[in-house]
């Protein structure tokens, strides 16, 4: 009465056995796609200069201190950097730097300006961006339109 090829519920064991190597199959996919994704991550590279040095002298290396803290890259803003080009401009005009008058300041010419531009593939006056203007009759026509209702 005990079939060999058949459970209760009448499911072949090589149906069943098929089935589990299929699924044993998609869940090794699945384990090898977390691990792929977890190799493409990317992973923070800063680190202290402390933590650093003290790893690299964990490891048996030679560490000039010095030398690496010179590979330090500092983000440079938009302030410093044009501040560099104002004491460079008057370095080469021969202004000093000491003075805080602002007669001495570095002038800017707009027609050099306007024609640098030009050359560069700019046209007209450059706007400014991110500032908005409300027109000064504006609140006039918008009473005027509530008005004629």
């Amino acid at each position: 009465m005990h079939e060999s090829s058949s459970d209760e519920d009448g499911i072949a064991t090589s149906d069943l056995a098929s089935t589990l190597k299929r699924v044993r199959g998609k869940i090794t996919i699945i384990k090898q796609k977390r691990v792929l994704k977890s190799k493409t991550r990317a992973k923070s590279m800063v680190r202290d200069l402390d933590t650093m040095t003290n790893d690299l002298k964990s490891k048996g290396l030679a560490v000039d201190r010095e030398k690496l803290a010179q590979r330090v890259k500092n983000r440079r803003t938009i302030g410093s950097l044009e501040e560099a080009q104002d004491k460079k401009a008057k370095d080469q005009l021969g202004i000093s730097d000491d003075s805080d008058d602002d007669d001495e300041d570095v002038e800017v010419d707009k027609q050099l300006k306007m024609d640098e531009g030009e050359r560069r593939g700019r046209s007209g006056e450059s706007k400014l961006l991110g500032k908005r203007r409300r027109n000064a009759g504006s609140d006039d026509e918008m009473m005027s339109d509530d008005d004629d209702s």
